[in-house]
C-alpha cells in the first residue's frame, strides 16, 4: 500500500537551467535523479549535493 500524500504537501519541481523548488533555486546540486511511474502525477526526486557539516 502506497503512503498518503497531501497535494497541500506535495513541491512543485522546475527543471530550466537549475533546479527550482517552489520557486527557490536549489543551489550546490551535483546531480539529480527524477523517478515517475507511468500514469502518476508524483515523481521521487533524489539531490546529490556537496555540503559541509558543522
Amino acid at each position: 500500500m502506497k503512503p498518503y500524500i497531501s497535494k497541500n504537501e506535495l513541491s512543485r519541481l522546475v527543471l530550466d537551467n537549475g533546479i527550482k523548488l517552489d520557486g527557490k533555486k536549489i543551489k550546490g546540486v551535483r546531480s539529480y535523479s527524477v523517478k515517475q511511474n507511468k500514469d502518476e502525477a508524483t515523481a521521487e526526486l533524489t539531490l546529490f549535493m556537496d555540503v559541509r557539516v558543522i
